[in-house]
């Protein structure tokens, strides 16, 4: 959903260069503004959420695509990721009440972002209609419904 010019990957260290600067920017003028207690508390419950949901999309992949090939490997599945989920929910729980508020308001932010303009830069939106499968997820030309997996 970036525009193509922003979507360009950088050779050298293969990543998004201009969304890589933008967001360092930002982050360079939170670090300049903000007390340093908010934004190690943001930071903190950000990094155990995006903890908390890689933990549990082990699980979940792990059970929707049992036999999806995996470069990466997870040992002692299911207990290394429901210790995971309990462990970093356990440290998001023991932060203070604002930074639940900071949290939300972030997600909320970046939620609308995503949505607002996903709605109207998406690919999919822009395929034709004569494509059928493509257009709709392989849900036989009804918009918005799951699309049809193997072993469910």
């Amino acid at each position: 959903m970036v525009e193509r010019q922003s979507a360009g990957i950088q050779k050298t260290f293969l990543q998004v260069l201009s969304f890589t600067i933008i967001i360092s920017c930002f982050d360079i003028l939170m670090a300049g503004f903000l007390p340093i207690d908010a934004l190690l508390h943001v930071t903190n419950i950000g990094t155990l959420l995006a903890f908390t949901v890689v933990c549990a999309a082990v699980l979940i992949m792990r059970k929707r695509y049992p036999d999806h090939p995996r470069p990466f490997r997870c040992p002692m599945v299911p207990v290394v990721p429901i210790l995971g989920v309990c462990t970093c929910m356990l440290l998001m729980f023991s932060l203070p009440t604002a930074n639940w508020w900071r949290l939300f308001a972030w997600l909320a932010i970046g939620l609308c972002i995503y949505f607002f303009y996903g709605r109207h830069h998406s690919v999919l939106t822009r395929v034709p209609a004569s494509a059928g499968h493509m257009a709709t997820g392989g849900a036989g030309g009804k918009r918005g419904a799951e699309p049809e997996v193997a072993g469910r």
